[in-house]
């Protein structure tokens, strides 16, 4: 199997994960995010060497952008600040695969957690990839305990639901490149 085909694959599996609704989907997710973003040789880099396309990532404000702002306008900030779907009336901006990657999504209880921080405590310490109890990171812990809330709040999926806005994401920056590679 070449680049282009398991990218292809894993891409297909990211659209599945974000219409699916089961741990199996959800795993898939964390994996193939995992590796499309940040596997070795990263498959978008491989996929993209090519078409040579300029991949952006859509986001809105950060999860710290977005609480020094309410810090500013005197606003408390919650415990959870988990950006599950931007605002619509929030400005966007584009931005490039390292910074996408060190982007905050989920401010929990004053810790900020990143794409790359996410993905990497999804597909590789709950995904069974290195599959443990035992949690060696204070991250890691955090993420774990986040998850237990967000089941508590019956959002599916657990700490695996704070994947699906950086599914989405990513989805639609590589959807360029996926229609490019689906001809050649």
């Amino acid at each position: 199997m070449d680049e282009k085909e398991l990218f292809l694959i894993r891409y297909s599996q990211i659209e599945k994960g974000l219409r699916g609704q089961t741990n199996e989907d959800f795993l898939n997710l964390s994996l193939s995010l995992r590796q499309i973003l940040s596997d070795g040789d990263r498959l978008i880099i491989s996929a993209n060497r090519k078409p040579k396309l300029e991949i952006n990532f859509e986001v809105g404000l950060s999860s710290d952008e977005r609480e020094k702002e309410m810090i500013e306008h005197g606003l408390p900030t919650p415990d959870l600040d988990f950006l599950a779907v931007f605002p619509p009336n929030e400005t966007k901006r584009n931005i490039k695969l390292d910074e996408f990657l060190k982007f905050n999504i989920v401010n929990y209880k004053g810790t900020h957690f990143s794409v790359i921080q996410l993905i990497k405590a999804c597909a590789n310490k709950f995904g069974g990839t290195h599959l443990s109890n035992k949690l060696e990171k204070s991250e890691e812990l955090k993420i774990k305990e986040l998850g237990n809330i967000l089941k508590s709040m019956d959002i599916v999926g657990g700490p695996f639901s704070t994947l699906i806005l950086i599914g989405q994401t990513t989805q639609k920056a590589l959807f360029p490149l996926v229609e490019i590679l689906k001809k050649t």
